[in-house]
């Protein structure tokens, strides 16, 4: 939205100006004929029954404070200036009690709420607020209230407005219904009541740069402002106000502005409805909804495992993930059995630079797997404890001859790496690793002698150590992770750089612990579309991650969406990206400079697309090794280049370059019967809301659950009081 008041431009342009009792203090103290001249204000209002007939007199009536507005400024010390609000206060209530509590409501917002600020400053127009919500006819009546957003978020705070036409601005700035219902205002709570509780308990906000008593209540109870006290002191502030019988706080909101045309008033020029209350819990019954958005169908979600959350929770976050960006009913499978699905305000692009998204899966980075070197002298321990390798190959029907040696190698640094870690651990998780722990266990080995049928002996054996592996099943998972512990060090590492050799210093390596920050350092410095290995030149999907394009606003996905297919219906498109990309290549054979025959040559081709789109064709051709290539063919490339660039995809991918919290998902599909695992570690994180599903179908129809987390045009109204930025594309 365009329009936005200086104090909020002020406060987020300077940081950490004092916008209260700093900016007012200098100023006039208000005299005495504020106490006499605003009531006037409000003289004519209660003969009033109509809006219409309103507006006329109240303009007349407003000039006795254009006339003052010089030499008045409020100040919230003197007697003067209470007693000034206090006699504006009693106009109102006068007025409630004449033309209903509606009205009066509306005259307050619309009218006398925005003269005051203008006239007399914001921290005036936040008390008359505040204490206009202690009207005797406001206190005795339950009132309709509004909200902008879906109502099946898991929201800390949930806000709602007590002007239906904000709450419809919210929902048509963010495709999103609008809900209404009845609450109590005796169990609502002024924010001067709450800012006591504030003080008293001696909370402050999590950035150290800004104090509770600089800030308006809804910034301390919204994760979306700096000023933000965090989950556990907002937990603190509701029980403190819960036990002096509150369910909520009224404020008066001068971020979250409305704007119409007003008779009589210049066009555009608007007006502000801003009374607002943060409810310490969503309603649960007699709730009316309306304006449904059926293109509201975006959503960022994370597939991964229950080993890898297990590590994302031990290592402090998830380094670098890609998410993929698709609509609520296309499958996205694979990469785990686990679906977590994201706010989308954490991963919007304009909403931090760290925040990357792709117009396909652009084959970015993956995170180094972990791996634990082995023990000194672990080569030793195992064949002591297990005997010669020609006694585990009988044993075991496996080769494991190589284990000592790879046990030997990963205790050198230098030479340590995934692969042997790997094969390592999973000697141990092998079934066939069942008949060492049952050794462990007292199973005596049954000896084959010459005069033994081999294979009738082998039968019996396998029989034998299956009835004595019954009931076992617990005490096996604990000796498998036992000998693993055994051998290896505990501590989790990767290998962060590799020095090659040279004539004087052999190879090294750089051994990191594996924690999410030190991982996404490493990961950083391949940040970009094509970083992914294992995928050759030639594959028609690395060349279209080598010309995918960035979106930078949940608005360009939006606008994109149409591009995101099931992949059913991209089939017949590769083939036919496939017989374009080899026409190409059978085209360039005569100008290449070496030899078009090696293998190598089609990889080469595909080295030239992703090339020329950071350096341009003609220097892609001179660093492959083509020349002479005629005008038509490059535009036979850039036709093809085009068609990679525009095509469909399943998804768009998002790649934060930073290391994202668990927290940052609001919600998790999961395998049923899995969930007691997997919620332990999830509502560590605040994520509370799982969906269960047993198959693929299944998975992605339990998406529709999280509606709120999902976004069209906007970001997700999961509160009446979110932010609008002022910036044109900024609300998307």
């Amino acid at each position: 939205m365009a329009n936005q008041l200086a104090p909020r431009m002020e406060r987020r342009g300077g940081g950490g100006v004092n916008r209260l009792l700093g900016i007012i203090e200098p100023a006039m103290t208000v005299g005495s004929a504020i106490a006499a001249e605003i009531p006037a204000l409000a003289v004519g209002l209660g003969s009033l029954n109509t809006v219409e007939d309103r507006q006329r007199p109240f303009s007349e009536a407003v000039s006795a404070a254009d006339e003052v507005r010089e030499m008045l400024t409020y100040n919230p010390r003197s007697m003067e200036g209470q007693a000034g609000m206090q006699s504006l206060i009693n106009s109102v209530s006068q007025l409630a009690d004449t033309v209903g509590l509606d009205t009066a409501f509306q005259v307050l917002n619309e009218e006398i709420i925005p003269r005051v600020q203008s006239t007399l400053g914001e921290d005036a127009a936040r008390e008359l607020g505040s204490m206009a919500m202690m009207i005797p006819a406001v206190r005795r009546l339950s009132k309709e209230v509004f909200h902008g957003g879906f109502m099946d978020g898991d929201q800390d705070t949930f806000f709602v407005a007590t002007d239906r036409a904000q709450a419809q601005a919210y929902a048509q700035e963010n495709k999103a219904p609008v809900h209404s219902f009845n609450i109590d205002l005796r169990e609502i709570a002024t924010d001067d009541t709450a800012m006591e509780s504030i003080a008293r308990l001696g909370i402050e906000p999590l950035d150290k740069n800004w104090r509770s008593s600089e800030s308006s209540i809804y910034e301390l109870l919204d994760p979306n402002f700096e000023q933000y006290i965090g989950k556990a002191n907002v937990k603190k502030l509701k029980e403190d106000l819960r036990q002096q019988g509150y369910k909520g706080i009224s404020f008066l909101d001068f971020d979250a502005l409305t704007f119409v045309d007003v008779p009589g008033a210049p066009s555009g020029s608007g007006r502000q409805t801003a009374q607002n209350i943060a409810l310490f819990e969503k309603p649960s019954a007699d709730i009316k909804q309306e304006i449904i958005d059926p293109d509201r169908n975006l959503m960022f979600l994370q597939n991964t495992s229950q080993e890898a959350l297990e590590s994302f929770d031990e290592i402090g976050g998830m380094p670098m993930p890609s998410l993929a960006v698709t609509k609520e009913d296309i499958p996205f499978q694979g990469f785990g059995e686990i679906t977590l699905v994201g706010k989308p305000e954490s991963f919007d692009p304009r909403a931090s630079r760290t925040n990357e998204m792709f117009s396909a899966d652009a084959y970015t980075v993956r995170a180094p797997r972990p791996m634990q070197l082995a023990k000194k002298n672990a080569d030793d321990i195992f064949e002591k404890k297990y005997g010669t390798s020609k006694e585990l190959d009988e044993d075991l029907d496996i080769y494991a001859a190589d284990i000592p040696f790879e046990l030997s190698e990963q205790s050198v640094k230098s030479r340590a790496n995934t692969t042997s870690f790997n094969r390592i651990k999973d000697f141990f998780l092998r079934p066939d690793a069942r008949k060492l722990f049952a050794l462990d266990q007292g199973y005596e080995r049954k000896k084959i002698t010459k005069r033994d049928d081999p294979l009738k002996v082998k039968e019996e054996k396998n029989q034998e150590l299956e009835v004595f592996l019954i009931g076992k099943d617990k005490e096996l998972a604990e000796w498998r992770k036992n000998q693993i512990a055994n051998l290896l060090e505990p501590e989790k590492v990767f290998v962060a750089k590799v020095m090659p050799e040279t004539d004087y210093k052999p190879r090294r390596q750089k051994i990191s612990p594996y924690t999410a920050e030190e991982v996404t350092k490493v990961m950083r410095k391949s940040s970009g579309p094509n970083q992914e290995s294992g995928f050759v030149a030639s594959s028609v999907g690395a060349q279209r991650a080598a010309t995918a394009e960035k979106i930078k606003s949940l608005k360009q996905a939006r606008e994109r969406k149409d591009q995101l297919q099931t992949k059913e219906a991209l089939e017949d498109l590769k083939d036919t990206q496939n017989e374009m990309f080899f026409s190409i290549r059978n085209q360039l054979e005569k100008y290449y400079e070496f030899d078009s025959d090696n293998f190598r040559f089609t990889d080469e081709v595909g080295d030239l697309i992703k090339i020329s789109e950071r350096k341009g064709l003609d220097a892609a051709f001179r660093e492959v090794g083509f020349k002479d290539v005629p005008d038509s063919l490059k535009d036979a490339i850039n036709e093809y280049k085009d068609s990679l660039r525009s095509a469909p995809t399943q998804y768009f991918e998002s790649k934060p370059k930073r290391v994202v919290d668990l927290s940052e998902f609001g919600g998790a599909i999961v395998p049923k019967g899995s969930e007691p695992q997997i919620r332990k570690i999830l509502e560590k994180y605040g994520i509370t809301r799982l969906k269960t599903y047993e198959t693929d179908v299944e998975r992605t129809a339990a998406r529709k659950a999280f509606q709120d987390l999902m976004f069209s045009i906007g970001l997700p109204a999961t509160v009446a009081g979110s932010i609008i930025y002022g910036e044109e594309d900024q609300s998307v």
